[in-house]
């Protein structure tokens, strides 16, 4: 728990609404270079709390479209936005969220993904009539995922000869490069199935951590957050969480929702969208994870060792996943 006063968070709160007190307490929520999250208590309707989500500028600006001009005209379930404040002396600001909870989002719970087929068809759909607005997003597209995949390659090349790794972190690192060639070689078929769907608003990084439930009597309402790796293209990387063998319920459930608005999609189209999902989300994981086996000259040796350590089981993971991906797109076609 943080205190309270004079903390950054709530110093920009009572900035952004000058007649609320401070909150009863501060609890971290996440902590980083990148972004910092807080949850206040007591500040927020009938003294719920409030999320505080510190980022950097560009970033902010991005999820602040989204939340005021894009999301309050879609017929979907959101967090209430409260507001934004940017920091006078750095480039970052600040992001007020309702509270959504702590129910998460599970893909193992079938009504789960039921419910997240559902507002994503609806949201899908929906947004893509907002085309003016899709030009002032970043770019989802396959050109955005190949992006990822040659930055990725570039450091995984620039680190073969990292004297951090032995002899079995460079056979990962060699099973990596084999796969993007692969996928490199590909493309062009990657592109021909993003073409059959239209674009549209994208989460990007719809997974249990950006995803809260609320239970009323109603039902369970689906709460979506963090729109940091949203943007506007096919929503291939939206669907990558329905993966299943064959054509999945939840699969049915969001063609069903997209079938009046999209008329002309075939299951097949969708289902190969899907495939190309799982590999652009896996593209996106091995780029960021990458970065951790560039070695900073002022970590100490023994720091260095542990986060290589760690990049690497990381990315020993996503190589598997990799293959497996690559297989079921073969299977797809």
């Amino acid at each position: 728990m943080e205190p309270v006063a004079p903390h950054p968070a709530v110093q920009a709160w009572i900035t952004l609404q000058s007649d609320h007190s401070a909150p009863t307490r501060i609890t971290v929520l996440k902590n980083n270079r990148k972004s910092a999250v807080y949850r206040l208590h007591g500040v927020g309707p009938s003294n719920s709390a409030v999320i505080a989500k510190r980022a950097d500028r560009d970033t902010g600006t991005i999820e602040r479209l989204i939340y005021e001009e894009i999301l309050p005209h879609l017929p979907v379930s959101t967090p209430r936005f409260f507001g934004h404040v940017d920091e006078t002396e750095s480039a970052f600001c600040w992001l007020f969220l309702e509270d959504a909870g702590r129910a998460q989002y599970s893909v193992d719970e079938r009504n789960h993904r039921a419910l997240a087929a559902k507002w994503l068809g609806v949201m899908h759909t929906s947004a893509s009539i907002h085309v003016a607005l899709g030009g002032r997003l970043p770019s989802r597209g396959p050109e955005h995922y190949f992006d990822r995949l040659r930055g990725a390659r570039e450091t995984v090349l620039g680190n073969l000869d990292n004297s951090l790794l032995n002899a079995d972190g460079r056979e990962v690192l060699e099973g990596i490069l084999s796969q993007f060639e692969h996928l490199e070689s590909r493309w062009p078929q990657v592109v021909e199935s993003c073409s059959s769907m239209p674009s549209t608003l994208v989460h990007g990084d719809l997974g249990t951590k950006n995803v809260r439930f609320r239970r009323s009597k109603g039902g369970l309402t689906f709460l979506p957050f963090d729109w940091e790796a949203a943007g506007w293209g096919p929503p291939a990387v939206d669907l990558a969480q329905f993966t299943a063998d064959t054509v999945s319920p939840d699969m049915l459930t969001y063609l069903s929702v997209i079938a009046e608005a999209w008329p002309q999609l075939r299951t097949d189209d969708v289902f190969r969208l899907e495939r190309h999902g799982v590999i652009f989300r896996l593209l996106d994981a091995i780029y960021w994870g990458s970065y951790g086996l560039e070695r900073e000259p002022r970590r100490k040796h023994e720091d260095a060792v542990e986060i290589v350590k760690w990049t690497m089981r990381d990315l020993n993971t996503f190589k598997d996943l990799m293959a497996g991906a690559i297989q079921a797109v073969k299977r797809a076609e």
